[in-house]
């Protein structure tokens, strides 16, 4: 080939004779010896380019995707994961033993949400740390500091998740008789001293017992307990029977003494229906803000109750350890705990509502309340 040539020249003469046979005829453009006509190479080449530009176009524009596609992924709202919720606890009481069973079972995480326990030494502080921003929610709320917050604050701040519940022959809540007394029944406590916790809706709960079993108003006589130390009066003898709570019935129960009525709030007074008297609440901007952490809490909590009931007397084991009291076997063995029920079980809040009326007429609390505010966002 002739070097002088242009290139588009060069090209087409090779193309000639890469399109003849070996006797020199022309296999392609209909004649023999016939040169290509002038614009084919030209035709070629733009097939040519038009294809690879096909190509870049396809490619650039996949490029383009991905690249959007990783935008979007960047910029979308991922979903929540491990959220921290504060919950705060009572190791030393049994108003309710979840956070325990967390705790010792080590279901303290889910999709979406890890608990972190606060060990706090009695309601008022778990309240104290409430308010401060410290902790999200409180387990096992005694129902006096619940109707005291709604009717200083109308709206606490707070939702009920679940309550604890007073029942009939559950012994979470009891009446305890001295030994001394022997065999004996909550009518024989006439004129007896009765001993209560400190508060005056306890107080009035164990006066309304008493009345209800038929003893006379001039002999109903009510003494105050420490609750730190609640049996040293029925040792004494300076007391002659206790309406408390668990811990408390069972360690009176291994030295001695009668337990006489279990779960009488509800016996007595409520004809048989579920009456909360705690509450374990959490704050309701935590469940407007992480709805799916508040979902994966409460299946944390099914998750424990599920346990305890699956396995009393390994949670009952717990309590042998120094952080929960380190209870000795003899009062393990008989530790009743408190019956959790979701706000939306049959009769619950009518009951509250009912409990919340007779304060009300009894001059306990001072200003009407609103339940609604405990079960509503």
């Amino acid at each position: 080939m002739d070097r002088g040539l242009p290139i588009s020249k060069q090209s087409h003469l090779l193309g000639a004779r890469m399109l003849t046979n070996s006797r020199g005829r022309s296999l392609a453009f209909g004649g023999a010896h016939c040169e290509p006509p002038p614009h084919t190479a030209t035709l070629l080449e733009q097939t040519f380019m038009k294809k690879h530009s096909l190509v870049i176009v396809v490619l650039l524009s996949l490029a383009t995707m991905a690249l959007w596609g990783c935008t979007r992924q960047e910029n979308a709202t991922p979903r929540e994961t491990n959220v921290i919720l504060r919950l705060a606890y009572r190791p030393l009481a049994l108003a309710d033993v979840t956070p325990v069973i967390m705790k010792e079972s080590g279901r303290i995480a889910s999709d979406g949400v890890r608990v972190e326990l606060v060990a706090v030494p009695s309601p008022q502080i778990a309240l104290q740390r409430f308010d401060a921003g410290e902790v999200d929610a409180i387990a096992g709320l005694t129902m006096e500091s619940v109707l005291q917050r709604i009717a200083d604050q109308k709206d606490p701040g707070f939702l009920a998740f679940y309550f604890q519940v007073d029942i009939p022959n559950e012994g979470w809540v009891s009446l305890v008789a001295n030994r001394r007394l022997g065999n004996v029944s909550v009518k024989d406590l006439s004129g007896k001293t009765v001993a209560s916790l400190p508060t005056d809706q306890a107080r009035w709960l164990v006066r309304r017992i008493l009345l209800s079993s038929g003893i006379p108003p001039e002999q109903v006589k009510i003494s105050d307990y420490n609750p730190s130390a609640p049996l040293l009066g029925l040792e004494s003898g300076e007391h002659d029977a206790l309406f408390g709570l668990e811990p408390a019935i069972s360690r009176a129960a291994a030295q001695g003494h009668s337990v006489i009525a279990k779960g009488p709030v509800s016996q007595y007074l409520y004809n048989g229906q579920p009456v909360p008297l705690s509450a374990s609440v959490i704050r309701k901007s935590f469940v407007r803000e992480h709805p799916d952490a508040y979902k994966a809490f409460l299946g944390l909590y099914r998750a424990a109750l599920d346990h305890q009931k699956a396995r009393p007397d390994e949670v009952r084991a717990y309590f042998s350890k120094n952080d929960y009291g380190a209870l000795d076997e003899n009062v393990r063995k008989t530790l009743a705990f408190s019956n959790l029920v979701e706000p939306v079980a049959p009769g619950v809040v009518d009951t509250l509502k009912r409990f919340i009326a007779d304060l009300r007429q009894a001059g306990v609390l001072k200003n009407d309340i609103d339940v609604t505010t405990l079960i509503s966002q």
